[in-house]
C-alpha cells in the first residue's frame, strides 16, 4: 500500500541519520508504440505488476513493487520502490526538450558522431528553443531509498533489456552534456542525495558553495539513431522489449557490454571501484538473477 511505501521510506531515512533518504532517477524508453501499451510492456517485466493510474502531478501511471533478496546462509533483505511514468502531453515543455536533447547528445557520444565546435556551441546556448526533432520516447523515473540504489536500478537493467543507467560526471562527455544534465533541469533527472558535490565558484552567496558533480539517470538503447533499431514483437504478436533478430544486434552488444551496475553507482558517488561498503548490504547486494519481486501492487 501506499502506506507501507511511506513507512519504508521512514525507516531507510532512520538508517541515515534522518536525512534525506529517498533518490529519484529519471530514464527514457524509445516509443514504438503508444504510451499504454509501453504501459504494459513494463508490467510484464515486472512479472505481471499491473499499473494503477497516479496521483502524482504530470504522471499517468505507477507502479509499487518490492523486491526480495535472498542469499545463501544470510538473512533476506527486501526493499521497496515506485514506479512512475509521465505522459508525454502533460511533460513541461522545457523538460521535454531538454530530454530530446540530452537524447541527442547521448546519442553523439556513444556512435562517435563529429560535431564541430560552433554548431555545439550554438546548441548549448539554444538546445531550449529547439524543435522536438528527436526520436519519440516514453519518460519514466524510478523513486528508491539511497541503500538499495545498486539494487533497483540494476533490477531494472535486468529486466528491460536495452536500458542502461549511465552515470555522467562534469566535463566527460563529448561532446559536452553538462549544461543539460547539470542545467535548469537537473532534479528532474536525477534527485538522489549521495551524488558528488564540488565547489561551485559562482555561488551567489556562502550557503551555496556546493554544486553537483555528478548524475545517474537511464537511457533506452534503441533511442541512438545511428543503431538503426526497429520494434521487437513477441511470440503474440505484441511489441516487446526483446533484443532480438538482426535490427537489434547493435543494441544488444552495447547492452551487453555495459560495466556493472556498482561500479557505476560508485563511481556516481565517488567511492573507490574496490572500496566495500559497511553496513550497507543493499548497496553490494547482487543486482541481477538472484533478485525476486516479493510483491505485486500493493
Amino acid at each position: 500500500s501506499k502506506s507501507e511505501l511511506s513507512a519504508h521510506f521512514k525507516l531507510c531515512s532512520a538508517q541515515v541519520g534522518n536525512r534525506s533518504s529517498v533518490a529519484e532517477v529519471s530514464f527514457l524508453l524509445r516509443a514504438f508504440v503508444p504510451e499504454g501499451e509501453i504501459a504494459d510492456n513494463v508490467s510484464a517485466c515486472l512479472n505481471g505488476i499491473p499499473w494503477e493510474i497516479s496521483e502524482e502531478e504530470n504522471a499517468t501511471r505507477e507502479w509499487r513493487c518490492g523486491l526480495s533478496i535472498q542469499q545463501p546462509g544470510e538473512q533476506s533483505i527486501a526493499t521497496i520502490f515506485k514506479l512512475v511514468q509521465h505522459g508525454r502531453k502533460d511533460l513541461d515543455d522545457g523538460l521535454r526538450k531538454t530530454w530530446t536533447h540530452l537524447s541527442d547528445l547521448v546519442g553523439e557520444n556513444l556512435a562517435g558522431r563529429e560535431t564541430s565546435i560552433p554548431s555545439l556551441s550554438s546548441r548549448s546556448r539554444s538546445f531550449g528553443e529547439q524543435q522536438n526533432r528527436g526520436l519519440p520516447f516514453s519518460l519514466f523515473t524510478v523513486k528508491f531509498s539511497v541503500l538499495s540504489s545498486m539494487v533497483v536500478l540494476g533490477f531494472l537493467e535486468n529486466r528491460i533489456p536495452g536500458l542502461v543507467f549511465f552515470n555522467y560526471k562534469r566535463e566527460e562527455g563529448i561532446p559536452p552534456i553538462d549544461h543539460v544534465v547539470f542545467g535548469p533541469y537537473a532534479h528532474r533527472i536525477c534527485k538522489h542525495p549521495l551524488s558528488m558535490k564540488i565547489k561551485d565558484s559562482t555561488a551567489r552567496s556562502e550557503i551555496d558553495t556546493r554544486s553537483i558533480g555528478s548524475a545517474l539517470f537511464g537511457f533506452d538503447l534503441r533511442m541512438v539513431k545511428e543503431f538503426a533499431a526497429r520494434p521487437t514483437a513477441d511470440d503474440h504478436g505484441s511489441s516487446s522489449f526483446e533484443l532480438a533478430g538482426p535490427n537489434m544486434e547493435k543494441v544488444a552488444s552495447w547492452w551487453y557490454a555495459r560495466q556493472p551496475i556498482h561500479a557505476r553507482v560508485k563511481s556516481f558517488m565517488g567511492i573507490h571501484p574496490n572500496a566495500e561498503l559497511v553496513d550497507m548490504p543493499l548497496f553490494s547486494a547482487p543486482a541481477a538473477k538472484s533478485l525476486q519481486i516479493a510483491h505485486a501492487s500493493f
